[in-house]
């Protein structure tokens, strides 16, 4: 049986800011009733198609060479027009979207680690999202494990904030027994992430890796005079911009960009609840051509809302040599490096870039700039170019006004 689900439109007109202040990490989700409309929002937000050109399938999402390796599962318990059971959510058409029904309702019991089960008990909603092992092989990267993991942060953003959107929230978990539940299930794919969706209870506060760096400080703005997008119209804009034009960068813009990225919000808390339970990423902002301050080498602090210049130096013929070489790297007016501790569970940390690099992809959108996320680069080479000691460099994203 399959059920066509109402086509998304990005009707809600709750701003990025707004949102991404509304993000709250819980210790639970409660039972509350999604209604189908709902329902539809947060699985397009997930991966759903926002467009089609020259045969490629653009998506909510990044995807690594244009292979999309999930299927999506989810088990319905209290939402409106849709009976209680297992289902496989599939988007094909642009802003389209549907469910086919593949049994009674499932129990994870016995898969899931005991206080994770007791989070999302109560879950009117839960999601699985599990990944194609030959669609994984299809990715030509050496890094396909790690865009694996990446993709699902940015599908974990994405759906955590439509839900505070929608007055939701969400929790997940990567401590699953994929196999055995893939078996129980009787489907192909294994379960890397399950999600919960329901009412938030028990909010947490998240601590930051501290790791503070010496140089000249430039606080930069924190009040924005420009008309920024709603959420879902960023959702749906998201895309990966190959070319960019010389033009200086507004500060403004930038600013923005950081502070709904990675900056501490009203909450306390960044706009993204991390998978460690601690804030690993940091930014590295190389900027070529920015609006005020010179050219130069900057890490952003969150706390504090600023940025640090480091060294009067760009690195951007380093980075174009061991990158492969990227032209739009090169003419960007700045590439914004997404760096994390060495030492931590990499998988998790691709999961935590991939999170922030999705609300980078937003705030690009809502400031009407382009970005692209690249992660098909020798870290090594990059960790001795920019000359950070402890800190992997995982992604580099180009910032600018697309062509």
């Amino acid at each position: 049986m399959n059920i066509r689900l109402p086509g998304f439109e990005p009707t809600l007109s709750i701003p990025l800011s707004e949102v991404a202040a509304r993000v709250k990490a819980h210790s639970k989700v409660l039972n509350g009733t999604l209604s189908l409309s709902d329902l539809s929002r947060l699985l397009f937000s997930l991966g759903g198609t926002t467009g089609k050109v020259n045969g490629t399938i653009l998506r909510t999402i990044p995807i690594a060479e244009n292979i999309f390796p999930f299927e999506i599962y989810f088990i319905a318990r209290n939402v409106e027009g849709v009976e209680k059971g297992f289902y496989r959510y599939r988007s094909v058409e642009p802003g389209e979207g549907s469910i086919e029904y593949l049994g009674e309702r499932v129990s994870l019991e016995g898969y899931l680690r005991e206080d994770f089960a007791e989070a999302i008990s109560e879950a009117p909603l839960i999601i699985l999202l599990a990944a194609n092992s030959s669609r994984v092989r299809e990715i030509r990267s050496k890094r396909r494990e790690d865009y694996v993991y990446a993709e699902i942060g940015h599908m974990c953003q994405n759906i955590s904030l439509e839900a505070a959107a929608l007055g939701f929230s969400m929790v997940y978990s990567f401590k699953v027994e994929s196999r055995r539940l893939a078996s129980e299930l009787k489907i192909p794919e294994e379960p890397y992430c399950v999600i919960g969706v329901g009412r938030g209870e028990g909010e947490k506060s998240i601590s930051e890796e501290n790791s503070r760096v010496r140089g000249v400080e430039y606080v930069i703005p924190s009040r924005f005079h420009f008309t920024e997008l709603t959420l879902e119209e960023c959702i749906w804009r998201r895309r990966s911009a190959r070319r960019y034009v010389r033009r200086t960068l507004p500060l403004e813009k930038l600013a923005y960009i950081l502070k709904y990225s990675l900056s501490f919000q009203n909450s306390g808390n960044r706009p993204y609840v991390p998978p460690l339970s601690k804030y690993f990423v940091k930014i590295l902002v190389l900027a070529r051509e920015l609006e005020f301050l010179p050219r130069g080498k900057y890490i952003y602090d969150p706390s504090r809302h600023s940025l640090i210049l480091l060294e009067e130096e760009t690195l951007l013929e380093g980075l174009y040599s061991t990158s492969i070489p990227i032209d739009y790297i090169r003419h960007s007016a700045a590439n914004l490096v997404l760096l994390a501790k060495r030492g931590k569970d990499e998988n998790m940390l691709n999961v935590e870039c991939g999170m922030v690099a999705q609300n980078i992809y937003l705030c690009a959108a809502s400031t009407n700039l382009g970005t692209i996320i690249i992660g098909d680069v020798n870290k090594e080479e990059i960790k001795d170019i920019i000359g950070l000691p402890g800190l992997l460099p995982l992604y580099i994203m180009p910032i600018g006004l697309a062509r």
